[in-house]
């Protein structure tokens, strides 16, 4: 509602060749909102649905994805609570946001949201996202954290199509050391596998876990 900066992030097409692309839009009294779009094959506009975080701050998505039931599914970062650094505005990585897993229902109403807020309250996001034969959604991103023992440590989960979270696990490359997750895959046996940068041995290093 302000025509202000409109940025489409992400794209998916389905087995009926509809079209879903999520984004952020600029609003007047919530900054940034996660707005997720279905197009018919044709280009038509079949709905349109806006999430905003609880803290009207800066939402934004990463990946979309749609299962074999026409569920959507959509991962990234939203504030839940109303920011206070000033810094925030200027960039990203310094707002307290949670990482967010949206799913929506093949009308596009929202059905449940997942969010992730690591123990220091600080930036966590979902960066990469990938789905499994049986519909299972996994989930690979960062959570920032002030203690002395971590820095940002590579996160990665596992939901069911209920939103339940089947199991998470965290990496962490030593004291003070920066560990990034921004792709995600997994295999025909169930195996996942992770991919990003650290800074273990250096400035930064490829990082790929299974």
């Amino acid at each position: 509602n302000l025509n202000g900066f409109d940025n489409a992030r992400a794209i998916f097409v389905d087995k009926n060749e509809n079209i879903y692309v999520t984004g952020f839009t600029e609003n007047r009294n919530t900054k940034l909102d996660i707005t997720t779009m279905k197009y018919s094959p044709e280009g038509n506009v079949v709905w349109v649905t806006d999430f905003n975080g609880t803290g009207d701050g800066y939402d934004w998505p990463n990946h979309v994805l749609v299962d074999d039931f026409g569920n959507v599914y959509v991962e990234g970062g939203s504030q839940n609570e109303v920011e206070v650094n000033p810094e925030c505005q200027a960039e990203l990585g310094k707002c307290r946001n949670d990482a967010t897993l949206i799913k929506y229902l093949p009308t596009g109403e929202i059905d449940w949201v997942r969010l992730y807020n690591g123990p220091d309250n600080m930036y966590d996001c979902f960066q990469g996202m990938t789905m499994d034969k049986d519909n299972n959604i996994y989930v690979s991103g960062r959570s920032h954290s002030e203690m002395a023992t971590t820095n940002d440590d590579i996160i990665t989960m596992k939901f069911n199509t209920a939103g339940e979270r089947l199991w998470f696990m965290k990496y962490n490359s030593g004291p003070s050391k920066n560990d990034y997750g921004n792709a995600i895959a997994i295999d025909d046996f169930g195996n996942v596998f992770t991919s990003g940068w650290s800074h273990a041995r250096g400035p930064a290093d490829f990082v790929v876990i299974k």
